[in-house]
């Protein structure tokens, strides 16, 4: 499977009503693969708990756990950020963050009627 392909069906399943019961563990190891270089410091206005992420999306989880039970999700998620930082540098990486991940926008880039709650341990500040 693809990068794109990848980062598609990652954003698809936490963008979905109802997305933390629809996605499965691979899905969160993908997720969390992608906001890893958050995590490393790669955007300044935000941060990750990624224990509260796994936990909060994997049914308990730590993100250590997460990541050894599925390393090829999270390994995957984690090129989808190189990718996104070798094409748009860290802004257009933290950009693609907050897209996908901040509950305001759908999957095409359209403001939501009604915004997503936050997602579990992700901080984005303005």
């Amino acid at each position: 499977m693809g990068v794109r392909t990848t980062v598609a069906l990652i954003a698809l399943a936490l963008l979905a009503p109802g997305a933390a019961k629809a996605m499965n563990t691979d899905d969160v190891a993908g997720a969390l693969g992608m906001l890893w270089r958050v995590r490393e410091g790669v955007c300044p206005t935000m941060s990750l708990d990624g224990d509260r992420f796994a936990a909060g999306l994997a049914s308990g989880l730590s993100a250590a756990e997460l990541r050894k039970r599925h390393p090829k999700a999270f390994d995957q998620g984690y090129a989808v950020a190189g990718e996104w930082l070798s094409e748009g540098g860290s802004a257009g990486y933290c950009q693609a963050v907050r897209d996908l991940f901040d509950g305001r926008k759908d999957f095409f880039g359209n403001t939501k009627a009604v915004p997503d709650g936050p997602t579990p341990g992700l901080t984005i500040r303005d």
